[in-house]
């Protein structure tokens, strides 16, 4: 099984099954308008990949790729497809395809009263399997507190904050 990669576009045929995974896998809160999504990425400031298993969609990443690291901003897996290794392999891509630059992204911090507690933990836990490290570095979006993980253990504040500053340039 060999992970194909495709750049989601409005014409790729699994363009409806995306957009779907993403209104599932989100609470609206925090998403991004899916047009919005498509905008950004034809304006080179995501990028879209959508991951198959021969011709069987797996899974999407939407991610800022800049010259100090990986920012990955929305990352899902087809229910049918879950606890297979795909989030896994997804993960293993992108930390081969861009091996000198850190890979970011945010985890809903540790809360024992929220709703979803159990599940925190648990996607906490995932990445720790696969090579991210807590920064103790936070962000909040809209009254949501987010933990930044990094595949680089020394990521400090400050390079968070220089990947921020590049984060919504366009790549050239």
């Amino acid at each position: 099984m060999k992970l194909t990669v495709k750049k989601i576009h409005r014409n790729l045929p699994d363009y409806k099954k995306i957009k779907a995974l993403y209104k599932r896998a989100f609470p609206k809160e925090e998403r991004f308008p899916a047009g919005i999504l498509q905008i950004l990425a034809v304006l080179n400031i995501f990028d879209g990949l959508a991951y198959y298993d021969g011709e069987q969609f797996c899974g999407f990443l939407y991610s800022i790729v800049r010259e100090k690291g990986v920012w990955l901003m929305y990352l899902a897996v087809d229910a049918n497809m879950r606890s297979k290794g795909y989030g896994s392999r997804i993960l293993a891509y992108v930390k081969k395809k861009y091996p000198d630059r850190p890979v970011i992204l945010e985890v809903e911090e540790p809360d024992d009263s929220a709703e979803n507690a159990e599940q925190r933990r648990r996607r906490i836990a995932f990445y720790k399997r696969n090579g991210f490290h807590e920064t103790n570095q936070y962000i909040k979006i809209r009254s949501v507190r987010y933990e930044i993980m990094s595949t680089e253990e020394g990521f400090t504040a400050e390079d968070f904050r220089d990947l921020r500053k590049e984060m919504f340039r366009r790549k050239s």
